[in-house]
């Protein structure tokens, strides 16, 4: 559930520090992966970060803002877009494989994406930031820049093809998937995902 914010009082910025809402979401994200969505609490977070939790609230509204903020702060677009263009000869499935594939090592084991990952079954944020991760911000663009027309459908269909092998890599580390290289999951896993954006009619 989502945390109400304390009214009126107002967090100040402690002297001698650095960025104060750079040090909370470092300490929301140890909080996150220790705790999982569900058990973290802005007060847990306030004391990992060594700050009075109005502070916060000052930056954050709520936990459901400060888990967006956090995953805003890992996933790039403009990254992504980097990544789904620089092999713009290929077909859209090894695009949006290799692309899915390198955002998420490049994040490493222990990033919040991992950890939306692991929440998404149990709290709606968690799973509608997964779904928006995947199908708006990998699968959409890949597929759209190629020129396709796939439809709502498809691209979801292809963002649960993502979302088992990001269980397969990341959570379960089901061999060889875990350690196989962007490229060759692309290699075997892009044909699929072409075939789901695919226009059945042709068009």
């Amino acid at each position: 559930m989502t945390e109400p914010a304390p009214t009126p009082r107002r967090g100040r910025r402690p002297k001698g520090q650095g960025n104060p809402r750079d040090d909370i979401l470092r300490a929301a994200q140890k909080e996150f992966g220790d705790r999982g969505f569900d058990r973290a609490s802005i007060r847990a977070v306030a004391r990992r970060a060594r700050v009075n939790p109005a502070l916060v609230y000052h930056y954050f509204e709520s936990k459901d803002d400060l888990f967006t903020a956090l995953i805003g702060s890992q996933v790039n677009p403009a990254r992504i877009h980097s990544l789904l263009t620089e092999h713009a000869r290929e077909d859209a499935g090894h695009v949006i494989v290799r692309g899915f594939a390198t955002v998420w090592d490049n994040a490493g084991p222990e990033s919040v994406l991992v950890i939306m990952l692991r929440s998404a079954t149990t709290q709606p944020t968690a799973a509608r930031l997964l779904r928006e991760v995947i199908v708006d911000e990998i699968v959409g663009p890949g597929a759209g820049r190629r020129g396709g027309r796939a439809d709502r459908l498809r691209l979801s269909l292809v963002g649960s093809q993502l979302l088992g092998l990001a269980i397969a890599r990341y959570i379960l580390r089901i061999e060889p998937i875990a350690k196989a290289t962007p490229s060759a999951l692309a290699e075997h896993l892009g044909p699929a995902v072409s075939v789901l954006l695919a226009d059945p009619t042709g068009r």
